[in-house]
């Protein structure tokens, strides 16, 4: 579960205001679109989740923490509950698919027992068993970004974040990654998308949150 109470956060002294009084609640196994303009306020959404900094005032809760509260050596159980894709990919470069999703399981001291069993599962459900050995390089961009995909939910998060998961992918492959979206979201993990980009909320009938000037102006289904 995640709840915002009357969330606000500024940069540079209050000068600039980034969200203003911010309130929603996401439930568990939920799917929900977040949208907006560039400048909206959606990033700082995010990185509050992640807990990147603090809110200047209101309240956070995700999944029993309390996000303002809570100490520095809290955050990465935090993180352990959120799988993040992002639009660039952000995928090493010199590491395989394999390495590139097992690298999150290595973070968090998985055995290799364990990567050895569960990277195979994560890359067929995706769609790229058949890519292990290759590198970014030599995938396409919905390739890689079905190894972001894959490195989001191989430690199986209950939440997983896409940030404009389809900005840099054309239509079929945006609707692909959609797809495997949808799937991760009835497998039980809560999905949050955020995007600039709103061809696909009409489609898929989810809830959408739209923000405007870092106010929410639309919280529908």
């Amino acid at each position: 579960m995640i709840e915002f109470v009357n969330v606000t956060k500024t940069y540079k002294n209050g000068s600039i205001v980034a969200i203003k009084d911010v309130s929603f609640t996401i439930k568990k196994k939920e799917f929900v679109f977040v949208v907006g303009a560039s400048g909206a306020g959606k990033s700082t959404l995010v990185k509050l989740m992640l807990r990147e900094f603090l809110p200047n005032s209101g309240k956070i809760i995700i999944e029993n923490f309390d996000v303002k509260k809570m100490s520095k050596r809290k955050i990465p159980f935090l993180r352990r509950n959120i799988g993040v894709v992002f639009q660039d990919f952000r995928l090493l470069p010199n590491k395989t698919v394999f390495e590139n999703v097992s690298f999150a399981m290595e973070i968090i001291e998985c055995s290799s027992k364990q990567i050895k069993k569960e990277v195979p599962k994560i890359l067929e459900l995706v769609g790229i068993s058949n890519k292990s050995k290759m590198k970014p390089f030599e995938l396409s961009g919905g390739e890689q970004q079905r190894v972001s995909l894959a490195r989001a939910i191989v430690n199986n998060p209950k939440i997983v974040i896409a940030d404009e998961p389809t900005g840099n992918l054309d239509f079929d492959t945006s609707f692909e990654i959609m797809s495997l979206l949808k799937q991760i979201n009835k497998n039980g993990v809560t999905v949050i998308i955020v995007t600039h980009a709103q061809e696909f909320t009409a489609k898929m009938k989810k809830r959408l949150i739209k923000l405007e000037n870092g106010s929410i102006v639309k919280d529908e289904i």
